[in-house]
């Protein structure tokens, strides 16, 4: 039973915990999609696809870090990226 000995809830924390979790969760989903479409890059590119598709995975990565880093827009690194990714499917698709 409740004894009344506990702490109220901190809800500024679990405020920043919330936000903290959508801001990784809407950078992990923009970087696997990327990854996808890069693979198809890779497996549709021929040679110059597969070049370019290594170097946008390579990019990805650092995107997301710039992502995690960045305070007021986390989504703009990895979501350019994921554009370019998409430039790349429609040129080197054949």
């Amino acid at each position: 039973m409740a004894d009344g000995s506990s702490k109220a809830m901190d809800y500024n924390e679990h405020e920043n915990t919330y936000e903290g979790f959508i801001k990784f969760a809407k950078i992990g989903s923009a970087i696997v999609l990327t990854w996808v479409v890069c693979l198809a890059v890779i497996a549709f590119g021929g040679t110059a696809g597969s070049v370019l598709g290594t170097l946008l995975i390579i990019a990805s990565f650092a995107a997301a870090v710039a992502g995690v880093v960045s305070k007021n827009s986390p989504m703009t690194m990895p979501g350019a990226v994921f554009v370019l990714s998409m430039v790349a499917l429609l040129f080197t698709a054949s």
